[in-house]
């Protein structure tokens, strides 16, 4: 679709859905084995016409036969008027639908989630990054419609705030912990698919702490819920719903190698999604920790290897080398680059956290104070914003495999998706 962002990287397609396309919905016509299964079933509809005709001979014939015969035939039961009881899933989406909206500029339409009984909704940075002025509209789950201003966009995160105007009955949604959500939770996406706001599909957590590489300043996401439940063009700012009924996560992205779902999606965690916007409303912009060294992932080991380390950066004043394996990191298991690019990105500038790591095959420890990131905040409102693309690090030169940890962004050169 033309208003699709999207980008190549090994033959999957990674798409960021700003909007929808033109679609149509054809009635598809019966297949030859369907047609063959209902030409059987007039067939024995005729056959047992014969055969009643022939018991009616039998009942009302001789009454003899028709004692025998109406002595083994017994009434069906006359069916339950009990209503069938909703299923769990069905509960739990009638009760987060009323907190998902439709967002729409002149650009596209996506989705959003209702944040707080004020009015703020979550939404996804690519739905309204190009809104200016009062381009952005709501529809809530009742049909009312409202115009929306844009509070803050934050590109790195992928997150951006709205505010509803003149909104009435607006029920902010119930938000989870992304952090105790495991691989194989179940979890319903919410959201406005092809403009069918309220739409609902199923399925499980396929797995956590996914990073997918980004480029041309959008965000890369780095620590990703990765889920088969469906997500096309218009779920971008919906929500992701655990079992209980609280949402885990923005839903966001596809991969797919046919410009389609196929069961791979990917959505922000609630958590980072939280704090972003928290920062946005209160500060108007966010604020990034800096560990300033360069990983890669090592061969046949666990961990994030050190590739460079940035001068008087954080890491550096705290004693780290290049060639030392970091393992964790504030009490997270670093087992790959990745896990190291989201373990910082969850941090604040000059928070304290524990570093374990190897150096030639010995465990150390140490305490290492992360920095501010050199883009210093980034965030602002749309058509205005202060997005910085800068990275949070003084050396530019890079190679393929590699990432900065510096601000929790992927940096990775690969083909990738843009946002």
């Amino acid at each position: 679709m033309s208003s699709d962002e999207q980008g190549r990287d090994g033959g999957i397609v990674y798409t960021y859905y700003p909007g929808c396309g033109s679609w149509q919905v054809e009635q598809p016509a019966p297949s030859p084995e369907r047609r063959g299964r209902l030409g059987a079933a007039v067939a024995g509809l005729v056959v047992g016409a014969l055969l009643a005709s022939l018991l009616s001979g039998l009942l009302f014939g001789r009454g003899g036969a028709r004692e025998r015969v109406s002595a083994a035939i017994t009434p069906a039961p006359a069916p339950s008027t009990t209503a069938r009881p909703l299923s769990s899933l069905a509960d739990i989406a009638e009760a987060v639908r009323p907190s998902v909206v439709s967002v729409t500029t002149a650009r596209g339409a996506g989705s959003g989630v209702v944040y707080d009984a004020e009015g703020t909704v979550l939404t996804n940075a690519h739905v309204v990054e190009d809104a200016k002025g009062g381009d952005v509209r709501l529809r809530l789950a009742d049909g009312t419609t409202a115009e929306a201003t844009v509070l803050g966009v934050d590109a790195f995160s992928g997150i951006a705030v709205l505010k509803a105007g003149k909104a009435t009955g607006l029920r902010p949604a119930k938000l989870g912990d992304s952090d105790k959500i495991r691989a194989g939770d179940e979890v319903l996406a919410i959201g406005g698919p092809f403009g069918f706001d309220g739409s609902v599909t199923a399925g499980i957590v396929s797995a956590l702490h996914r990073m997918l590489p980004g480029e041309g300043g959008r965000a890369a996401l780095t620590d990703a819920i990765q889920t088969d439940a469906a997500i096309n063009p218009g779920n971008s700012g919906g929500a992701l719903v655990d079992a209980a009924g609280l949402v885990i996560g923005i839903n966001t992205a596809i991969a797919s190698t046919r410009n389609g779902n196929v069961g791979v999606g990917f959505a922000i965690p609630v958590n980072e999604a939280r704090r972003v916007a928290d920062q946005l409303i209160a500060e108007g912009g966010v604020g990034r920790a800096h560990l300033g060294v360069s990983v890669t992932d090592a061969s046949g080991r666990a961990g994030a290897l050190i590739d460079d380390v940035e001068r008087a950066g954080a890491a550096d004043s705290a004693g780290l080398l290049p060639g030392d394996l970091i393992t964790g990191l504030g009490g997270t298991a670093i087992r790959a680059e990745a896990d190291l690019v989201a373990a910082v990105r969850t941090r604040l500038p000059g928070e304290r956290v524990t570093v374990t790591y190897e150096r030639q095959g010995v465990g150390h420890t140490v305490d290492v104070m992360l920095a501010t990131c050199d883009g210093e905040r980034t965030g602002g409102q749309a058509g205005q914003a202060q997005i910085s693309t800068r990275r949070c690090a003084r050396k530019r030169t890079w190679s393929p495999g590699q990432s900065w940890a510096a601000a929790g962004r992927s940096a990775v050169r690969t083909t990738a998706m843009t946002g």
